[in-house]
């Protein structure tokens, strides 16, 4: 005798509807999270306007705390400690004005130091996804391989400039300093910054002169920040992207970018338009290190091993140029904060 279905199609529609219900009553700070990390427009307003009042709903009734404080346990347990950019709240970029001035003049001062295994050049790395695997990857490895440079990598997928609502790079950075001082910083991010964004009572669309205005300022303000903090920053532009649309975009951050970077004396900002393309055109393959290789990985945004190579090899050049080394010996002496196998 054929054996029936144990559960009909209506009662596992039902199932799946307890299950919705309860994750909605009981987790509503994560729906609520995630509708505020959308980009601005039609979408996000919508579900905001849903999940805004359930949450503000179930966490007057305390709802949310199992969750929450299931949360807080596991991280507790595990030793995993929240990064500070998602602490929220404004960052205070006034202060930076003051500070400014004093490290120049200590900069200056320290421009004759000699690095070596001894003394090495302390270089942290940070970004979005495109400093991970691909060029974060082969640069924290390049840089591990020279024992008169040390080098930590800090990087965030999803984040940038434009929504210090979800992920604030200013706070982070500040936490990153707080835990160590760095001679270099490398900064790769853009990807995730052609969006709209909430600033100054009203949205900003991404392209409009408001929003140039907006990002090149904050752009500038990382820049002072980061130039408070170390001697030399080296900012990498984006690459040629496969995709016409999404590569003008980011064209028009590296510019953006670029002209702020011009304003500091201690920033160098690196175009890849030629380093990674051919007079500015997505190029899938280059040759590197003697043979023709895959720059790109599928995605025709992020970067392969040798695409990032690539990158990594002309940032080094850099480094050895303007920073004075003794007779280089090599030896691994690298701390990745978030460590990647080599695809």
């Amino acid at each position: 005798m054929e054996e029936k279905n144990r559960y009909s199609l209506k009662k596992v529609f039902l199932i799946l509807g307890i299950i919705l219900v309860i994750n909605l009553v009981f987790n509503s700070f994560t729906f609520y999270s995630w509708a505020n990390r959308l980009p601005f427009g039609m979408s996000r307003e919508i579900f905001v306007s849903v999940f805004k009042p359930l949450n503000d709903f179930t966490t007057s009734l305390k709802l949310t705390v199992p969750g929450t404080s299931f949360v807080a346990a596991y991280r507790s347990v595990f030793g995993i400690k929240s990064d500070a950019g998602f602490g929220g709240g404004d960052y205070d970029v006034s202060k930076l004005d003051s500070l400014k001035k004093a490290a120049d003049s200590l900069k200056k001062a320290q421009e004759e130091i000699v690095y070596s295994k001894e003394k090495p050049l302390k270089i942290l790395l940070i970004g979005d996804s495109m400093m991970g695997p691909g060029f974060g990857y082969m640069m924290v490895t390049q840089l591990g391989a020279d024992s008169a440079v040390y080098a930590k990598r800090f990087f965030k997928h999803s984040t940038g400039l434009s929504r210090p609502d979800y992920f604030d790079w200013f706070k982070q950075a500040d936490a990153l300093f707080a835990e160590d001082s760095y001679d270099v910083v490398i900064v790769m991010m853009g990807t995730n910054d052609a969006q709209g964004f909430e600033a100054e009572g009203q949205v900003h669309k991404f392209g409009s002169d408001s929003w140039i205005r907006i990002y090149g300022t904050r752009a500038s303000d990382f820049m002072k920040l980061l130039t408070v903090k170390s001697k030399k920053v080296y900012w990498v532009g984006m690459p040629p992207m496969r995709e016409p649309g999404f590569d003008g975009r980011m064209k028009t951050l590296s510019k953006i970018v670029e002209t702020q970077a011009s304003q500091y004396e201690r920033v160098h900002f690196l175009s890849l338009l030629d380093v990674l393309g051919v007079n500015g055109t997505y190029q899938p393959f280059l040759n590197y290190r003697g043979k023709l290789q895959s720059m790109r990985e599928n995605d025709g945004i992020h970067f392969t091993n040798a695409g990032g190579g690539l990158v990594a090899d002309t940032v080094y050049s850099l480094i050895k140029t303007d920073f004075k080394f003794r007779a280089a010996a090599q030896a691994v002496q690298s701390k990745d904060a978030d460590s990647l196998k080599a695809k």
